[in-house]
């Protein structure tokens, strides 16, 4: 992902645009794109400030402690996995669905969340 322009480069082009400069002399000069300035000007209006958005970088939070989910699951195993994640707390229902795919379970209609060797039928 690229690297955010300065907060004082923003400031220059509000500055520029506040003084009455046109935004192609502004780009022009500065060497910098439309869509930004665009977006900026935009932040500026819905914020009131137009400094860079902090991005969160790095993976998400993933479940450890498989025995203690497994044992949630039995609870749950009727709820959706949004509903899931949501109770769990703090993981997504991606995460939910891949660590239930990853334990072995699988999802049947009438009998919810299921090991794949089990038989719900029995």
């Amino acid at each position: 992902m690229a690297k955010a322009y300065s907060y004082d480069l923003r400031k220059r082009v509000i500055d520029l645009l506040d003084k009455g400069k046109k935004r192609k002399e502004i780009i022009g000069l500065l060497g910098i794109s439309l869509n930004s300035v665009n977006r900026w000007i935009r932040l500026r209006k819905t914020r009131g400030d137009f400094q860079a958005i902090e991005r969160k970088s790095g993976r998400k939070r993933k479940i450890v402690d498989l025995v203690k989910f497994e044992a949630f699951i039995q609870e749950n195993n009727h709820l959706t996995l949004h509903a899931m994640a949501e109770k769990w707390g703090g993981v997504s229902y991606r995460c939910i669905g891949s660590t239930l795919k990853r334990m072995g379970y699988t999802f049947k209609k009438n009998h919810g969340y299921i090991k794949k060797e089990q038989n719900p039928c029995v």
